[in-house]
C-alpha cells in the first residue's frame, strides 16, 4: 500500500524519530555557520517541511521555563488543546518538569543544544509513547554572533500517534545530549537530512507554520 493512502495514525507511528530531528538540526547548523547560533529569520520553513508538524518556537518567560509561540499540529494532538501561549513544560509530569528546567537554562545561558529522550505512561485510551525532544537556541534577528539566545526552535517527535487523552512525558531511557555552542567551525548533519528526505514524503500540503513572523 502506498504510504500516502495509509490512515493518519499509522503514518504517524511510522515516522523516523531520529532522522526528523536530524533534519531540523542540519538546517539549523547550516543557518548557524561559524556562529554560536542563527537568527530566527535565517531558518527556512520550506527546508524543514517534513518535520514541521512537530516543530515549535518558544521564548523564555522565567528561569527554566519556555512559552510556546508557534507549534505544529502534533502539539495540539498531544495536549488536546491549542498550544500557543502554553509553557513547554505543560507536556511534562512534575518529575519531567524538574528534569527539563535545568536543561532549558543551559540552552539559554551557555548557550547549548539539548536533546533528551522521552517516554509517557500507558493508560486507558493512552498508549505508551517514546520520543525525543530537541531544543536549539536562536536570536530574534541580526547575525547572532556573541549574543545569548532570546528564543529557541525545537521539535518533539514521538514514535506513534497519541490516544484520546492528553499526554505527559517523563525523561526516557538513555543519555541526554548537551552540546555547548561557541563561534567556530560547525559540521552540518548531512546524513540525517539525506535519510529523512529519502524515507519521508509529505502526506499533505505543508503545514501553515510560519517561522519568520515578526514579533507582536
Amino acid at each position: 500500500m502506498d504510504r500516502d493512502n495509509l490512515p493518519e495514525a499509522i503514518r504517524c507511528a511510522q515516522e523516523p524519530v531520529a532522522p526528523l530531528l536530524g533534519l531540523l538540526e542540519s538546517v539549523w547548523r547550516g543557518a548557524r555557520g561559524s556562529r554560536a547560533m542563527p537568527s530566527r529569520p535565517e531558518i527556512d520553513a520550506a527546508a524543514i517541511e517534513p518535520v514541521l508538524p512537530w516543530v515549535f518556537t518558544a521564548e523564555a518567560v522565567a528561569p527554566g521555563v519556555l512559552r510556546l509561540r508557534i507549534a505544529g499540529q502534533r502539539f495540539t494532538e498531544l495536549l488536546r488543546m491549542e498550544p500557543r501561549g502554553m509553557p513547554l513544560c505543560a507536556l511534562f509530569t512534575p518529575e519531567g518538569r524538574a528534569a527539563l528546567a535545568p536543561l532549558v537554562e543551559q540552552v539559554l545561558t551557555q548557550p547549548a543544544l539539548v536533546e533528551m529522550p522521552l517516554r509517557s505512561s500507558r493508560g486507558l485510551m493512552r498508549p505508551r509513547l517514546t520520543g525525543r525532544l530537541l531544543i536549539l537556541p536562536l536570536t530574534r534577528g541580526g547575525r547572532g554572533a556573541g549574543r545569548l539566545p532570546d528564543m529557541v526552535i525545537g521539535a518533539l517527535v514521538c514514535d506513534r500517534a497519541p490516544g484520546a487523552l492528553p499526554v505527559r512525558f517523563d525523561p526516557g531511557e538513555g543519555p541526554v545530549r548537551i552540546e555547548t555552542l561557541t563561534a567556530g567551525p560547525n559540521r552540518p548533519c548531512l546524513a540525517a537530512e539525506s535519510a529523512v528526505r529519502r524515507h519521508l514524503r509529505p502526506a499533505h500540503p505543508p503545514p501553515a507554520l510560519r517561522l519568520v513572523a515578526s514579533n507582536p
